[in-house]
Order: structure tokens, then C-alpha cells, then sequence
């Protein structure tokens, strides 16, 4: 597995480039209050998208500490809690054809989202004292660094939660203003 990690690697991290360009795409679309085919989508299977995104959050965190031997610190565990939590919510939420679960996944999402800023900000301006010294792991250890060190395990999550964000906030705001 160790051979296909470069492969593996640059494939997730253009995932996050791709992901950063579609947030800042769905924002900009967003702003112009016109109707747009891709935030009509958005907004109709926006359980599925987002559900999908956690998924891949998921599956990712756990590839590279548990089968990659990455291990997490303690700001990725704390992420994780966030993180975790959407995958069952949306299933749920997808078989009950609940919409109204959204504010429950912004609320998880903000949340990440801020533990996420925390952690890319100690990461990429390498603060020490940062709280993961005492875990043994530490959190600006550089584990993955593509595109120049512009994407990591920190970004990534980072990454994550924005476009879990972008696209539960683009679909309730699209939906009330295109009832």
C-alpha cells in the first residue's frame, strides 16, 4: 500500500483543489441571487451531496490512520467528533426524506469547521505550544504536504467542512429564495 500512497496522495489533493474551486464557485453563484442549474441541483439532492462528502471525510481519515498508520493527533480526533456524526444523520435523513435535518448538520459542520482553522493555523504557521505535545502526536507533523505543502491532512478537513458548509447554507438560502 506504502507504493500507491504518491498515487493515492495526489489524487486526494486534487480532490481538495477541485473541492476549494466548487465552494468558491457555489458562493459566487450564490451571491448573484439569479436561479443557476447547479445550485437547483444542490438544492434537490443536497442530502445525497453532503452525505456522500462525509462519507469521503470519513473514509479518508480512516485510510490514512488505519491502514496508511497515520496517526491522528488531538485536534484530528477532535474533528472527527464532528465529522463522524454527519454520515448516520444524512443516511437517516436521506431514508426518512427529511430536509430539515440541515441545521443540524450546519451546527456540526461550523463546529469542525472551527477546529479545523484552529488546527491549519497551528500547522502552517507552526505554533508551538499548540495542545497536541502532550498526546505524544503531534499536530504540525507533516504526514501528507501536495501541491507545494498547500494541501495536508489539516487542509483537508478544512477543505471538508467548507464544502459540507457551502453547500448545506447555498441549499437552504437557494431554496427559500426560489420557492
Amino acid at each position: 500500500m506504502q507504493s500507491l500512497l504518491p498515487i493515492i496522495n495526489k489524487a486526494v489533493a486534487l480532490g481538495v483543489v477541485m473541492s476549494q474551486f466548487f465552494v468558491l464557485l457555489t458562493i459566487a453563484l450564490l451571491l448573484t441571487k439569479k436561479k443557476f442549474k447547479l445550485l437547483d441541483f444542490i438544492s434537490k439532492y443536497i442530502l445525497h451531496i453532503v452525505f456522500l462528502i462525509s462519507l469521503a471525510g470519513v473514509a479518508i481519515s480512516l485510510f490514512y490512520s488505519d491502514v496508511i498508520g497515520f496517526a491522528p493527533c488531538f485536534l484530528c480526533w477532535i474533528q472527527r467528533i464532528f465529522m463522524y456524526p454527519l454520515v448516520p444523520i444524512f443516511a437517516l435523513a436521506i431514508w426518512k426524506k427529511q430536509r430539515n435535518i440541515i441545521d443540524y448538520g450546519i451546527l456540526l459542520s461550523v463546529l469542525g469547521f472551527l477546529v479545523a482553522i484552529y488546527h491549519n493555523i497551528i500547522y502552517y504557521f507552526n505554533i508551538s505550544g499548540a495542545p497536541c505535545g502532550a498526546s505524544g502526536i503531534s499536530c504540525v507533523q507533516h504526514f501528507v504536504a501536495q501541491f507545494g505543502g498547500f494541501v495536508s491532512i489539516p487542509s483537508m478537513s478544512l477543505t471538508g467542512f467548507l464544502l459540507i458548509l457551502a453547500c448545506l447554507i447555498s441549499a437552504k438560502v437557494y431554496q427559500k429564495r426560489h420557492q
